[in-house]
């Protein structure tokens, strides 16, 4: 055989051999891709599949319940990272816990009889939020609700937030717990005239009960507080108060941040947690004639949070002021504002409550050179006659000999 046959025959082979290849990956290609589409429609129909996403306004608190009830789901996993948890006791005396949390990763665990696959991870978009997977083969999505249920209350019994009030603070368009829930403060401790207390909790019982008629009248479910008058008179107190009487969390801002831009306003607002009240305090001090050059929040920007298309229904804000002359109109409009309340300096009869409150056996000829003295002094605040009482905690004669100290 001749050099030119041999040559001929071997292109001819390797011909063979590269069509029989080509084929090989198609088919292999092919087989790939009907083995995702098969695996996928399994999926689509055969399992439930819960994203949880860390601060997301629809999952932000059950990501909390579900990583630490994970964790003691998988007490025995090896795989675990070290979470820090601060607590305040009563007399306000930290103490850190040590907790253990499920690494990055995929796990499982058996929940009422089914086997459920747990990943964590992170969020495609965003690296610094965390997301939880939990998937099962089943059709029934029940598992989940129940799960959640379990998870909730769980976190709860851990936590002891019955009866507590969880605070949130708003920044970077997300919303953190500042610390552990605090016990409720009974509306009782604030001592405003009973008059200024029923007109507000009337109102905002009102408002509860009248979610569908807002809805069959078109009009958005909220309703905007604002509270003012001289510092130290209970403004904030009274809202914390408030939202203890009323079972709800609190949520503050500071629109003076520098890391609230109007978008991330916009994304705060849209994703307050669920039955909380929104407090935005010194109104007064964000916005000064409608200048915001210390901020990174524009007037108008504020203004489309408050009530724009983007914001969120059944809404509940409080803001507060100490000089209401100072607020621009258009802040304090009607659909803005619902309801304005002046939060004086106490009345005799509030100064005669407090006192009686701190020292319920006083004499009442004390109590009575108490008010008189404090009533001949101009613009005396809750907060002064608080800090005096406060010092002279048992000693009644003592808070009143030196209460012109704390003036």
């Amino acid at each position: 055989m001749n050099r030119a046959t041999i040559g001929k025959a071997f292109s001819s082979e390797n011909y063979n051999v590269a069509v029989a290849l080509i084929f090989t990956l198609l088919f292999l290609l092919f087989v790939k891709k009907l083995a995702i589409a098969l695996f996928d429609l399994f999926c689509r129909y055969f399992v439930v599949r819960v994203e949880i996403n860390e601060y997301d306004d629809e999952g932000g608190e059950a990501y909390g319940w579900v990583l630490l009830w994970s964790s003691h789901q998988l007490s025995e996993c090896r795989n675990n990272s070290l979470g820090v948890e601060t607590k305040q006791d009563e007399t306000g005396k930290y103490e850190s816990t040590y907790k253990y949390f499920p690494s990055i990763g995929t796990y499982y665990f058996t929940f009422n009889g089914c086997l459920i696959k747990f990943q964590r991870t992170h969020y495609p978009k965003d690296r610094s939020r965390g997301l939880l997977v939990l998937s099962y083969i089943g059709r029934d999505k029940s598992i989940f609700e129940a799960l959640l249920r379990e998870a909730e209350n769980f976190y709860k019994e851990r936590n002891k937030v019955e009866n507590r009030t969880c605070v949130y603070s708003g920044s970077k368009g997300y919303w953190n717990q500042i610390g552990n829930p605090r016990r409720i403060r009974p509306l009782s401790s604030v001592l405003l005239p009973s008059e200024v207390t029923k007109r507000l909790i009337d109102d905002l019982t009102e408002f509860a009960k009248s979610e569908d008629w807002y809805i069959e009248h078109g009009i958005q479910y909220r309703r905007g507080y604002l509270l003012y008058g001289p510092a130290g008179c209970g403004k904030s107190s009274f809202v914390k108060a408030i939202a203890g009487e009323l079972g709800k969390n609190i949520c503050t801002l500071s629109l003076s941040s520098p890391c609230l831009t109007d978008d991330t306003l916009n994304e705060l607002f849209n994703s307050t947690p669920e039955n909380s009240i929104i407090l935005l305090e010194d109104i007064d001090a964000a916005f000064k004639e409608r200048k915001s050059d210390e901020t990174n929040i524009t007037f108008s920007g504020f203004l489309n949070a408050l009530d724009g298309v983007a914001s969120t229904e059944q809404r509940i804000i409080f803001m507060t002021t100490n000089f209401l002359d100072r607020l621009d109109p258009a802040l304090i409009r009607p659909g803005r504002v619902d309801v304005k309340q002046l939060i004086d300096y106490p009345t005799h009869e509030q100064v005669e409550a407090m006192f009686k409150r701190f020292y319920p056996e006083c004499d009442e000829s004390l109590v009575k050179q108490f008010c008189d003295l404090v009533e001949t002094k101009n613009e005396v605040s809750m907060a002064a006659l608080q800090n005096c009482f406060v010092v002279h905690k048992y000693d009644a004669q003592q808070a009143f000999e030196n209460i012109t100290k704390f003036i």
